[in-house]
């Protein structure tokens, strides 16, 4: 199968490209910029997923995995139409794509569509609480349009706190385990101030949550949380980063912020694709730092 991959130089992209190709999938992967570290092995179209003209710049392909968009949910707070643009309108823009291509669609949803909560289900309430979570509902709300008004095979992943290799380091890309991660390496204090709780999903994870839902023939019209099951207190993830670093940074807990929990039930994902996580969250933080330290050597 030919995939056009977008996000194709982001923390999923990269993991997933060497998956498919392995696979032996033909890949082309596509980027609003090139990451010279990516050093993707595949041909990467330099585009912006928002331009009206980007299907004459895609080359036929059977499928698409959408993984490109903003990420950062606190900065959504400061630029919610540019969120809206491109994870909204650049979602349908690449659906307009797939439906006159004759193509499959895969498009990476998140956690935030959720009302925050401990047992998350794919029936579970859908109740955004920021702008970048509305975003990616209504890019969900596009692909149903087009799977049961034009017939577009669409599935639909929602992932739950990714972490691992590729991860942006001191950006607002980045998620809590780096920054805790970043901070420990540098014996900085860790400070938590929520009793929340997340899913942590290690990316080698999620990439095969991605295949299973790209590659099943019965994932299409359907909605897939891909995570662990298993949620862990930022408070304790801290702890554990700590342990796992040798680090000397205390852990500081401040819990002032009221809980915003997002932990997902996988049983959908487990009984129809096939997916099980192999990452216990022990695991991907050694791997991650492995990776951290080889390139941020202190």
């Amino acid at each position: 199968m030919r995939v056009l991959v977008t996000g194709a130089t982001g923390l999923i992209g990269r993991a997933l490209i060497p998956e498919l190709l392995a696979a032996g999938h033909e890949v082309v992967g596509l980027a609003r910029r090139p990451r010279p570290e990516a050093n993707l092995p595949v041909e990467l179209i330099l585009a912006d997923i928002t331009d009206p003209s980007l299907g004459r710049r895609i080359p036929r392909v059977e499928a698409v995995v959408h993984l490109a968009g903003l990420a950062d949910a606190g900065a959504s707070w400061q630029d919610p139409a540019a969120y809206l643009a491109v994870n909204a309108w650049g979602t349908l823009n690449l659906l307009f794509f797939v439906r006159e291509a004759g193509a499959r669609f895969v498009f990476a949803s998140s956690q935030r569509v959720y009302r925050p909560g401990r047992r998350l289900a794919e029936t579970a309430p859908i109740e955004p609480r920021d702008p970048y979570g509305y975003s990616k509902w209504v890019g969900e709300v596009w692909c149903q349009m087009f799977s049961r008004l034009y017939g577009v095979p669409v599935a639909v992943v929602r992932f739950f706190s990714v972490y691992g290799p590729g991860q942006a380091w001191s950006s607002g890309q980045s998620g809590v385990l780096t920054i805790f991660l970043e901070r420990a390496l540098r014996g900085e204090p860790l400070e938590v101030r929520a009793p929340s709780r997340r899913d942590f999903t290690y990316v080698v994870d999620a990439v095969a949550g991605l295949r299973l839902a790209l590659e099943r023939p019965e994932a299409p019209g359907r909605v897939y949380n891909i995570a662990t099951g298993r949620g862990t207190t930022l408070l304790a993830a801290a702890r554990l980063v700590k342990r796992l670093t040798g680090s000397a940074s205390p852990v500081v807990a401040r819990l002032s912020e009221p809980e915003e929990s997002f932990v997902a039930d996988i049983g959908r994902a487990q009984q129809e694709l096939g997916y099980e996580p192999r990452y216990t969250l022990r695991d991907g933080i050694c791997a991650y730092v492995r990776w951290l330290r080889a390139r941020h050597p202190a």
